[in-house]
């Protein structure tokens, strides 16, 4: 409860120092933004949300990965699908569609 009322609190007093540009894209101050909720579920894939210690965990091999970022999974391992500094260099969710649609017509698995 105190992390989620400290991140409320950061990305509304200091919005420009928030560290996760995808969460601050993404969610609003409680909620993921519909526009994008929206957008992921009529993906053709399956999805899973993971915050940096949840992936550390599950993947010590992403440890030396820089973060925010989407990877596929690969017989188990992580792969890049969008590296950190694409999705740092979003201004908005329509740039986050469109780094999403382009590696995904990329890998073949486009709708």
């Amino acid at each position: 409860m105190f992390a989620t009322v400290t991140d409320f609190a950061h990305k509304i007093l200091k919005p420009d120092t928030y560290a996760c540009n995808l969460c601050k894209i993404t969610y609003g101050n409680f909620n993921m933004k519909k526009d994008w909720q929206t957008f992921i579920e009529q993906l053709p894939c399956d999805l899973t949300f993971l915050h940096r210690d949840e992936f550390l965990k599950a993947h010590p091999e992403g440890a030396k990965m820089d973060l925010p970022a989407v990877f596929s999974l690969d017989k188990g391992k992580v792969k890049p699908f969008i590296p950190a500094d694409k999705i740092n260099g979003a201004k908005n969710i329509e740039d986050l569609k469109q780094l999403v649609n382009q590696g995904l017509k990329a890998s073949g698995a486009s709708k």
